[in-house]
């Protein structure tokens, strides 16, 4: 299943502009409609399922699979502002089926963005 964007044409919001219900103004107005709208997105976010997408992503994400399929590439990084961790989800799956004998370097590695301000 996979979640449909609110910029898209069709589906339950196709009336109405989702950037203006997403303010403090439009909950003002019309609470009960802003809380449908994000209820909507919440049970469609939660019931997304990684895709083949996802898989591959996951797969260039460790060390061993990334040297069979791009022998050349030094290292691999995922940046995504995507809030359904579907991509997440996948790689920790794919990490969690690596057998104890590999070494720490042969898992994917996470950065948090908290990390990441505190390296620049």
């Amino acid at each position: 299943m996979w979640i449909p964007t609110f910029r898209n044409g069709g589906g339950m919001w196709r009336s109405l502009d989702a950037l203006s219900l997403a303010t403090p103004e439009a909950f003002a107005k019309n609470p009960s409609l802003v809380w449908q709208f994000y209820h909507y997105r919440r049970a469609k976010a939660l019931a997304a399922k990684p895709n083949d997408a996802h898989k591959l992503l996951a797969k260039l994400s460790i060390p061993i699979y990334l040297k069979t399929l791009a022998p050349e590439a030094k290292s691999y990084h995922l940046v995504t502002q995507n809030v359904d961790r579907l991509s997440i989800n996948v790689i920790e799956a794919f990490s969690d089926k690596l057998s104890a004998e590999e070494s720490p370097d042969d898992r994917p590695r996470k950065i948090r963005a908290s990390d990441a301000r505190q390296a620049v």
